[in-house]
């Protein structure tokens, strides 16, 4: 194949697709004409005609080390007009063309073939073409000048409808779309009212001050801790964990998934141990399962101790509200205006097909958290699993809860059965990883397969969850008492437990290297299967022993009071942190240069947008709807 430069390229596709065209129809299309007239005034030397081809991108330089993509100017396309007497107004159309080329000509492939070991690979090409051309029409020209100067044709994941744009004009305002702009306006005036009432003074109820910026602002941002009975260093461990996740869906979401031009040194970078730090990022969404159900734990041994019962009525409502409002909001935010806060080469496929279509088609599983088994490939918010499965866990624990406070006296018998119920999760994930072929590595052709069949699966969560009810049940256990250990003990439980955080994190790198097909799947099979609760077993191990101040140093550096806003703002921040990588990945122009030091720059970049947009979803739905469930369900004594 030969490097041909831009302007030969655009002289050829407009002649190819003149006489494709010609000797395809009978009657003239305005498609058609509008080519031809191009083609004569570029060789005039018309600077509109030179300006249309200089949109053009050119075979990308750079293909040997990952890049792949060149995109032209995407903007000056879709926004070149020309009003012509002879063939009408020409607009620009926008079409990012993918087609094969072949990378490698011997016949000796390794046995795992990443993309810069296949033979061959996708190249994508932005073009600028009149806005008249159709869908078959772009196929027919595309695959006629790719098949005369290549001798190629177009690849089968190029479809027009999602890979070519004009210029979006205003938006044509739909029955949903107004209803989100009622319902947000009323938010909004209730946000505005509230804190008039507050400032004024004039009304004090405390049901008219839920939706106040100025209470709710100011007990986001406080330094100081709210209850004597909180667990300050829970804070800490919290907001480590957020920023984790953040991180590693930084280096996932806008870089790896995104075109490069250095591709292939994503390959590189795996031969770094310090990689896997990054890559462990997703340990912060186990921290998060045991959290939650150690917290629910001892709130409702609390309320057990002093009604020995259980309201699950109003648990499930108000567990469900409090999750449910600030995430439907999302989601009515992206059925409706998502798809209008930016454009680009990328962004009607991607926010079209992997975002917006989803939530249309299934935002009713996620409302109702079974969407991990209705369609786990198809999440409205990838990210949302969690949630999901969290609620499931949630809803599901007083079945275990009850009887372990019920026989909490048989403290060996209990731990014992709490062990056990988590190495469901264990055998489960052992099993799948063998009987499919699963593997660790991000680069393995059945990563999509693991996600659906374990990552995203409730029951292959219940070890983490169940070393939270462990943590829960000790702490329960020891509350208000003395107890005191041996340094012996101390040293060997931190010793232990970082041992194992440190171990769960660098063990799994000979997992993500080029030869990883070439390790036993007994190997994978083992890491992924115990990783989880091994981890939760360090952690309640830090959780136990600084609740002792056994902590040191660590539970001073825990205990910071910068963690506070984090923390507070943790689960906005999980919701929102995705979308907002989603909106910068989907509107790049340029393939983006990978290195740690930009990854973690634009880290801070996404963490920095995330809170605050958090800010604002937090003071809008979130706060305002734990105060009213506080109000409401206070004056019942309602588990908290």
């Amino acid at each position: 194949m030969k490097f041909i430069k831009n302007k030969i390229i655009f002289l050829i596709f407009v002649k190819v697709a003149v006489a494709k065209l010609s000797s395809k129809q009978s009657d003239s299309t305005l498609c058609e004409a509008q080519l031809e007239y191009i083609d004569e005034n570029f060789n005039q030397g018309a600077v509109w005609a030179r300006k249309m081809k200089d949109a053009w991108g050119r075979f990308p330089s750079g293909v040997f080390s990952g890049n792949h993509f060149d995109f032209g100017s995407f903007d000056q396309c879709i926004n070149f007009h020309h009003s012509s007497n002879v063939v009408n107004n020409i607009y620009g159309q926008y079409c990012l063309i993918f087609f094969p080329y072949e990378l490698r000509t011997n016949d000796i492939e390794p046995r795992f073939a990443p993309q810069p070991f296949r033979k061959e690979i996708n190249i994508a090409v932005g073009t600028c073409i009149p806005h008249t051309c159709t869908s078959e029409e772009i196929k027919l020209i595309a695959n006629s000048t790719l098949a005369s100067t290549m001798n190629t044709t177009i690849a089968d994941s190029f479809q027009p409808d999602l890979f070519c744009n004009t210029k979006r004009e205003g938006i044509e305002f739909n029955a949903l779309q107004i209803s989100a702009i009622v319902i947000f306006s009323i938010v909004v005036l209730l946000v505005v009212l509230s804190t008039i009432c507050e400032v004024s003074q004039k009304i004090k109820h405390p049901l008219f001050k839920s939706f106040s910026i100025y209470s709710n602002f100011k007990a986001l941002m406080t330094m100081k801790v709210q209850s004597s009975s909180e667990i300050v260093f829970l804070h800490g461990i919290r907001s480590i964990s957020i920023i984790w996740i953040v991180l590693v869906h930084t280096y996932l979401i806008t870089f790896w998934n995104m075109p490069m031009l250095n591709g292939n040194y994503v390959f590189e970078w795996l031969q770094k141990p310090s990689s896997m730090i990054f890559l462990s990022g997703y340990m912060g969404v186990d921290t998060f399962f045991l959290l939650s159900s150690m917290l629910l734990t001892t709130s409702i041994f609390r309320e057990l101790d002093k009604t020995n019962r259980i309201n699950l009525l109003n648990l499930y409502i108000k567990r469900y509200l409090r999750i449910t409002i600030p995430f439907a909001a999302a989601i009515l935010f992206v059925l409706t205006f998502f798809y209008y806060l930016s454009n680009g080469p990328l962004w009607h496929f991607i926010t079209t097909v992997t975002t917006i279509n989803f939530c249309q088609n299934y935002w009713w599983t996620s409302l109702l958290y079974v969407s991990n088994y209705v369609n786990p490939g198809q999440l409205c918010f990838g990210h949302s699993w969690y949630l999901v499965v969290d609620m499931q866990l949630y809803f599901l624990s007083p079945i275990i809860l009850y009887p372990l406070w019920k026989f909490r006296r048989h403290t060996k018998t209990m731990i014992v059965a709490l062990f056990i119920i988590g190495s469901i999760s264990i055998i489960y994930t052992y099993i799948m990883f063998i009987i499919h072929d699963l593997r660790v590595s991000l680069f393995s052709e059945t990563a999509q397969l693991k996600e659906s069949l374990v990552y995203y699966m409730t029951h292959a969560r219940l070890d983490s969850w169940m070393m939270g009810i462990l943590t829960g049940f000790i702490l329960h256990k020891i509350e208000g008492k003395v107890v005191t250990l041996s340094k012996l003990t101390i040293y060997a439980g931190w010793i232990l437990s970082i041992g194992m955080i440190f171990t769960i994190i660098f063990i799994q790198y000979p997992l993500h290297q080029l030869n990883f097909k070439e390790i036993s799947i007994f190997y994978d099979a083992t890491y992924d299967s115990f990783k989880s609760i091994l981890w939760c077993v360090s952690l309640m191990w830090i959780i136990i022993a600084c609740k002792l101040n056994y902590g040191g140093i660590i539970k001073r550096f825990l205990s910071l009071s910068i963690w506070l806003p984090i923390s507070k703002l943790s689960f906005c921040i999980y919701l929102i942190h995705l979308p907002i990588q989603v909106i910068y990945l989907s509107s790049i122009r340029y393939p983006q240069y990978f290195t740690d030091f930009r990854a973690i720059y634009k880290f801070f970049g996404d963490f920095c947008m995330t809170i605050f947009f958090a800010f604002a979803w937090v003071l809008l739905f979130e706060y305002p709807t734990l105060n009213i469930l506080k109000i409401l369900f206070d004056k019942r004594k309602i588990v908290q």
